[in-house]
């Protein structure tokens, strides 16, 4: 479904203008961007890298791709920074962006990208993206803000000259999309665009295909650790005389390495008078958390007021001098911050002006642990409130947003997060971050305003949280029922205000498939007496078009389509044009018009990706459709193509309508394989994602898929786990999809169980209403069933009369895939049969009649005496189709290849289906049979 413009649902609240997220010092002119997020941070000490970096920094040209990935302590940062300083003075253009525990989603990602991309060009974020209108389309936001993924990589490779695009602490972000995301920006993005990227465990990236294609560069705790070499260049840039070997001995058998470690042994080295033997002699082979026993030690040389002062300050994620003597009421603050600075205590800026800091993450870690021992939760709770009245007092709601919430300062952290909520939410896309703020809110007892409610239901649609989404929106209609016209605080509910909550529940009632509600919130917002904006309009009748065909409604979804068009017609947005094809297409599709269908979606595709990427989620939904429009007319490969397309997103964006079909497309395109793509379990796992009318349509199509493919016991098996099928018909309202499919299989199960008199019947009385409601494609599945039945009696007249009926629906709309299903009836009663015994005159039922021939002597004739295959025949293997070759030989299952390669089981079973596919092959078995014979496998 479309997503609203910001005339819209993001219109100022009522009660005062819209707070727009501010400037944040350290990120000049980029709204909210907490600091440090976009420029390294600067070490205070004269750094030591080791070998490994140390060569990476004098290769004359840096890898594609260079990752470090080690946990926390390894001085990944440190390097990074360094490399990025490096490459920075040798004039090549250098990217910077940080994560945190606050950016799990790719939307937080993209937006971080996109303003480090924005800043290093000196425009706001989301500038370079290309809307000629300024009440942009949301929709074309979400999911990677102000730019899809593809669209932002697209304008990064097409920079002038070679960029350096660094990531820290990739790791944080846990979005299924990740994978995806990096396979693209690996693979993907062209020579121009370098990456260097830090986690503290392996990403999701195939890695022998990155050192085998892109020459990739891995830092792992090998690489990282320090060797005596290193430690003693430390020592000595830190002022201490170079120990001796046996002693720089105990010292890595004491560190084993880890630069964190080796670094507080510094400090605390730099600290004592004694000499370095004296202070290694009291460490024990006990001390088995040397960064614990060394932080301890280090802070132990400090007086006791500043201990306190640093427990008190690691509440916070950065600080400054100021916002330090605001929280503690320490006038020394500035004084003790340069002092810990001066000596080295793991503290680093994290702007140019080395204004604001923030601690290593393995000190802040003990002090926090510190804090929680030391202070009582009155005094953590009054710290952290004054450091976000301190924030909130400059303008900085992030900041301020995330200490009310850790305090916890209810009534500010509330207030904070209406003020933020449209920026973060719409404007920005953070929805995950959103998401959570809102849970921790809730969770201290605050009751959210409606705006604050509003958004965080749009949040969870937008990220497919179907349960939680429904649960929140039934939570805000209640509270809307209670109140009324009138807010929660007893003032007047204007009319901006209820506009901008029914255009949200329009949209949210069409991704939860609430189809009643949105007719009737749709018919409200239309009726307002107001002037809206033309994206308004076409978002709001795109829903309730989208509703009234879930209904049954065909007519009534048509002529709000109309309507639609006609306004998305006025504006430039590629996303609402998206929108309005997939739901005019999918009504064509319901109604058996899939020529209509394939001639609107093939026109808007080219348009759509154009300006959002031809990865952009909007394009999996349409590819998704566009399949069975495609399998409908009898193009089966081009289908596949676009079916395997929308599969890969089908599980991130889509609403039931979309899905319906898309999954109707791929139960036609299994061919009984156990693994792959489009197997059953397969699908239902994407169906899962979905309300439930899609996964009993979908479990409704595998049984009638079941039954084609001569898996009888297997169909009538997964019906008996469905509702009963009279019942589940009868709860589908009629003129639906659903209901449609659940009365073909009846009547398909009743001739499996040997009923063909009955099943007759049923086909004549549902041809009648079929007929009765101008649903075409029924009439034709019904006409072919009959000729089914027809056959088995040997009753060749009127088989003949329903294939003649079938014809002559289906010409004129292309819709040819019913009749491939019926094909063995279909090949006896030609064979039986002339032209003149079908009554055909016009040229194209008789060439329709002509490809059925075709087809019927093709499938009727014998295979191809099976050949040796020379291994140069089968298309080249990728390594890691190599690799599960050689793991399937071994007898592992999905789930242990998937964890032995770092992978997703759905991504398994996507290389296996590209695996089975270059090999001509359905299955396992025949997979290894293969493989041996073409000798790709070790003896």
């Amino acid at each position: 479904m479309h997503h609203p413009p910001p005339s819209a649902l993001l219109a100022a609240p009522a009660d005062g203008p819209a707070h727009a997220a501010p400037g944040v010092p350290g990120v000049p002119g980029v709204p909210g961007v907490p600091r440090g997020k976009l420029a390294p941070p600067r070490c205070e000490f004269a750094a030591v890298l080791p070998r490994a970096a140390e060569v990476l920094l004098r290769t004359a040209v840096l890898a594609k791709l260079v990752l470090a990935c080690a946990p926390a302590g390894y001085g990944k940062t440190v390097v990074l920074a360094h490399l990025h300083q490096a490459l920075t003075a040798r004039g090549q253009r250098c990217l910077w962006v940080s994560l945190d525990d606050r950016d799990t989603a790719v939307a937080s990602l993209g937006y971080l990208v996109d303003a480090a991309l924005r800043q290093h060009l000196g425009q706001q974020p989301g500038q370079g993206v290309q809307h000629t209108d300024a009440q942009a389309d949301l929709g074309e936001r979400i999911g990677n803000p102000h730019a899809q993924p593809d669209q932002l990589l697209q304008e990064l490779a097409g920079l002038p000259g070679t960029t350096v695009l660094f990531i820290d602490n990739l790791h944080f972000c846990t979005d299924a999309q990740l994978p995806a995301l990096l396979e693209r920006l690996a693979f993907g993005s062209g020579p121009q665009l370098r990456l260097v990227l830090s986690a503290t465990h392996a990403l999701p990236l195939d890695g022998v295909r990155a050192k085998l294609e892109l020459g990739a560069v891995e830092l792992g705790p090998a690489q990282l650790c320090f060797d005596a070499a290193s430690v003693a260049a430390l020592l000595q840039r830190a002022g201490l005389p170079r120990p001796d070997d046996d002693t720089l001995g105990r010292m890595l058998a004491l560190t084993e390495g880890w630069p964190a470690a080796v670094r507080l042994l510094q400090v605390l080295l730099s600290q004592s008078d004694e000499p370095v033997a004296d202070v290694l002699a009291r460490f024990s082979g006990d001390d088995h958390d040397i960064a614990q026993v060394l932080t301890r030690r280090v802070l132990a040389g400090f007086a006791p007021p500043v201990v306190q002062f640093m427990t008190q300050i690691a509440l916070v994620r950065e600080f400054s001098a100021e916002l330090a003597e605001a929280m503690t009421g320490q006038a020394q603050a500035g004084a003790w911050i340069t002092d810990l600075l001066q000596r080295n205590v793991l503290i680093f800026p994290i702007d140019r002006g080395r204004h604001w800091l923030r601690m290593h993450t393995l000190l802040r870690q003990h002090l926090l642990a510190e804090a929680h021992r030391r202070l009582t939760p009155a005094q953590r709770r009054a710290l952290l409130e004054r450091a976000a009245q301190w924030h909130a007092e400059r303008g900085d709601d992030a900041a301020a947003l995330d200490a009310a919430l850790a305090a916890p300062a209810v009534a500010l952290a509330s207030h904070l997060l209406d003020r933020m909520a449209r920026t973060v939410a719409g404007d920005q896309g953070r929805l995950s971050e959103y998401i959570q703020w809102v849970e921790q809110l809730v969770a201290a007892g605050c009751v959210l305003s409606l705006e604050a409610h509003a958004w965080y239901v749009w949040s969870l649609c937008f990220t497919l949280r179907q349960e939680q989404a429904q649960a929140a929106l039934d939570a805000l209609d209640h509270r809307l029922a209670q109140a009324g016209d009138r807010t929660h605080d007893g003032g007047a509910l204007h009319a901006p205000m209820q506009a901008r909550l029914r255009l949200l529940r329009v949209v949210a009632g069409v991704y939860l498939d609430a189809l009643d509600l949105v007719c009737s919130e749709a018919g409200a917002w239309l009726a307002q007496a107001r002037t809206p904006d033309a994206l308004s309009v076409a978002t709001v009748t795109t829903g309730a078009a989208m509703a009234r065909l879930g209904l049954g409604d065909r007519r009534q979804a048509r002529t709000l389509m109309q309507s639609a068009t006609a306004a998305v017609e006025r504006t430039e947005s590629g996303y609402g044009h998206a929108w309005v094809a997939v739901a005019t297409a999918c009504i064509e599709l319901t109604e058996g018009e899939p020529l209509a269908a394939d001639r609107l979606l093939s026109r808007t595709l080219p348009r759509v990706s154009a300006r959002l990427g031809a990865e952009a989620l909007i394009i999996g939904s349409l590819d998704f459709v566009h399949a069975r429009a495609l399998l409908d007319m009898g193009r089966v490969e081009a289908a596949r193509d676009k079916a395997l397309r929308g599969l890969r997103r089908a599980g991130l964006h889509g609403v039931g309508e979309t899905a319906l079909h898309g999954l109707t497309a791929c139960v036609a395109l299994w061919q009984g394989e156990d693994d792959g793509p489009f197997a059953l379990d397969a699908l239902q796992a994407v169906a899962r994602r979905y309300p439930s009318r899609v996964q009993q349509h979908l479990a409704v199509c595998q049984a009638r898929r079941l039954l084609q493919l001569d898996r009888t016991a297997e169909a009538l098996a997964l019906v008996d786990r469905l509702p009963a099928l009279d019942s589940l018909e009868a709860q589908a309202l009629p003129g639906t999809t659903l209901a449609a499919t659940t009365g073909l299989l009846a009547v398909e199960v009743l001739a499996a169980r040997g009923h063909a008199r009955e099943a007759l019947q049923q086909v004549e009385r549902r041809l009648k209403a079929a007929q009765a409601a101008e649903a075409a494609r029924e009439q034709i599945e019904l006409q072919l069933l009959a000729l089914d039945l027809h056959v088995r009696a040997d009753q060749l007249r009127p088989a003949q009369r329903a294939l003649t009926l079938a014809v002559l629906l289906a010409v004129r709309r292309r819709l040819l895939r019913p009749f491939y299903e019926h094909l063995a009836s279909v090949g006896r009663v030609l064979a039986r049969s002339s032209a003149k015994d079908f009554g055909f005159t016009q040229a194209d039922e008789l060439a329709l009649l002509d490809d059925l021939r075709d087809a019927c002597r093709s499938a009727d004739a014998p295979p191809p005496p099976s050949l040796p295959q020379a291994p140069a025949e089968v298309g080249p293997l990728t390594p890691r189709e190599l690799q599960l070759l050689e793991l399937l030989a071994l007898g592992l299952g999905n789930q242990h290849i998937a964890d032995r390669l770092a992978l997703t089981v759905p991504t398994v079973k996507w290389h296996l289906s590209n695996l089975y596919a270059k090999l001509g092959v359905k299955s396992r078995a025949a997979a290894l049979a293969k493989a041996r014979t073409l000798n790709l496998l070790p003896r």
